[in-house]
């Protein structure tokens, strides 16, 4: 594995890793030969290290610093010495007047190249040292010889070769010069043509890639042609398909209007209060949430105690219980009243008539949640910000990027179109979901905000805060309060005609008149009531509790005058 500190230069990694013709390569390149790595060290000098003979000739042939030293004072020499690679040590040598400098280097003990081969007992190395002119007379730092050390190691025939006049043996010191230049020349005109023959194959792989590159664009153009005609025929039948739409969704409005119109004259006829039907009493712990399918048939409560159960609200009986990881506080029906969403440790959607877990949202967080009115989205928090998911598919499509100073998201609700999204924190938010950008007219000063509810009919945005429950025109900046809402209202809920409102606070429930924001009725005696939810028929009204009751109450209409406050 390579050095950390070399990889950092290409020149440095491809002598470690003993490249002589990536080395080559570079050097023609113009790379610097006396970078360095951490430890002081060139080029020239980790090839002396590690024996590399051919490319310490490269590398001399480049003018590289042959008296070079690292951190602890060590030459190339030093290094090949020590090291007993004769080679390198006859190519440093060689390269001519700078030989006697190179000779007489010293380490940090003092010694020189000679006491090195003199203490290693190398014969062959000594010999070579006194014929290019090695001073058999220096003492190192303890005032010793390369004499004196070769006997100290016990390296008798050193010791008797550097006690002989050493001189002679600079009569064939140039011929060894003059037949290493020729090896070095020869060395590196090898490394040359290896240089040259991987450039020529780098070439033919390149021209090979280019023509590879222009096939797949060719193929890539031909599939975007392709592409592009299967996206106008798309087009055409999408607008056929709207302009189905539109005319469906015309014969819808107005059996939508005929219906409003009908529900509107039996709500007229139906000023009557609640009454105490039945207490369900199922859950082991806390009931944090209750919600009715939008046939009104089923009732889905969540618990502390990891259980979402599903009530039948003609027999009163659990028809289904999902088990949760963790403690449940969330549990909402789709529109269409197929899917289940809960928010425990994560966000889970369960098949309502299978009880089976069709997907858990990847990247959702624990907190608030809430489906769109076509039962395609799901909106619940992610991080710092409330995000969108596609529910058939399981993939985020978009996100709201919220401001932390906000304060942690309560609550959160779609308008009927699902162009709004409404955030409830320590301020009421609406956002827009194409754009992601917040909506500014819909402000307020009261704070912080419970809960937060769009009205069915699409007109009105109600939101509880800590003293009141505010209530805005949709499309206008005219908003009213209900007076009297008292102290955290947790939870607000519209009737499906959107003629009435269900609050919680100061732990009572309370039923109002949007339209006149009169208080209708209060169900007190409710402590520790956390959630209500109108049934679609408004024929029932759930209540969920925490503390000591761990209950579901189920309240109906009784046909009697409401009070008035």
């Amino acid at each position: 594995m390579a050095d950390n500190s070399n990889s950092k230069n290409p020149l440095l990694q491809a002598t470690y890793d003993g490249d002589a013709a990536e080395v080559c390569l570079l050097l023609n390149a113009g790379a610097n030969t006396e970078v360095r790595n951490e430890d002081g060290q060139t080029p020239l000098l980790l090839a002396a290290v590690r024996g590399y003979g051919a490319i310490a000739a490269l590398l001399l042939l480049e003018d590289a610093d042959i008296n070079a030293t690292d951190k602890n004072d060590n030459t190339a020499l030093l290094f090949a010495t020590g090291s007993r690679h004769v080679d390198v040590v006859r190519i440093l040598l060689g390269k001519g007047n700078n030989a006697s400098i190179i000779l007489s280097a010293i380490d940090r003990d003092g010694h020189t190249p000679l006491h090195v081969a003199a203490w290693l007992g190398d014969v062959e190395m000594v010999k070579m040292l006194l014929k290019f002119g090695a001073d058999s007379k220096v003492t190192d730092g303890g005032r010793k010889t390369p004499a004196m050390l070769a006997r100290d190691a016990g390296h008798w025939d050193a010791a008797k070769l550097l006690g002989e006049d050493a001189e002679r043996s600079l009569v064939f010191a140039s011929e060894i010069a003059i037949d290493d230049r020729i090896a070095r020349e020869e060395q590196v005109a090898e490394e040359r043509q290896a240089a040259e023959k991987k450039r020529a194959a780098e070439e033919r792989r390149a021209a090979e890639e280019r023509r590879a590159a222009e096939e797949r664009r060719a193929a890539e153009e031909r599939r975007a042609a392709e592409e592009r005609r299967a996206a106008e025929e798309r087009r055409a039948a999408e607008e056929r398909r709207a302009a189905e739409e539109r005319r469906a969704a015309e014969e819808r409005r107005a059996a939508e209007e005929a219906r409003r119109a009908e529900e509107e004259k039996r709500t007229r006829e139906m000023l009557v209060p609640w009454e105490l039907q039945q207490v369900l009493s199922y859950h082991t712990s806390n009931v944090n949430s209750v919600n009715f399918s939008h046939d009104s048939k089923l009732l889905a409560s969540g618990s502390w105690d990891r259980t979402i159960r599903i009530w039948n609200t003609t027999t009163e009986q659990v028809v289904r219980t999902i088990r949760s990881d963790d403690d449940v506080r969330w549990a909402v029906f789709s529109h269409d009243s197929t899917m289940l969403a809960s928010s425990s440790g994560d966000v889970r959607i369960w098949d309502t008539a299978t009880g089976q877990l069709r997907r858990i949202l990847h990247g959702a967080a624990s907190g608030p949640i809430a489906f769109s009115h076509d039962s395609k989205l799901l909106a619940a928090k992610a991080g710092d910000g409330i995000a969108v998911w596609d529910t058939s598919t399981g993939r985020q499509r978009k996100i709201v990027q919220y401001d932390t100073r906000y304060g942690r998201i309560e609550c959160v609700a779609f308008s009927r179109d699902s162009k709004l999204l409404a955030i409830g924190s320590e301020w009421i938010s609406v956002w827009d979901t194409d754009t992601g950008k917040r909506v500014p007219e819909y402000r307020s000063n009261t704070h912080p905000i419970a809960s937060v509810a769009f009205s069915p009919d699409g007109k009105l945005l109600a939101f509880g805060a800590t003293s009141s429950v505010e209530i805005f025109e949709l499309g206008t900046r005219n908003h009213r309060s209900l007076k009297k809402a008292w102290d955290r209202n947790s939870s607000i809920t519209f009737s499906h005609d959107s003629k009435l409102l269900a609050t919680v606070g100061d732990w009572d429930i309370r039923i109002w008149d949007t339209e006149t924001c009169q208080l209708l009725q209060s169900l007190e005696g409710n402590s520790s009531v956390v959630s209500v939810a109108f049934s679609h028929d408004t024929r029932l009204l759930a209540s969920a509790y925490i503390v000591d009751d761990s209950v579901i109450r189920l309240w109906h209409l009784k046909a009697r005058p409401w009070p008035r406050y």
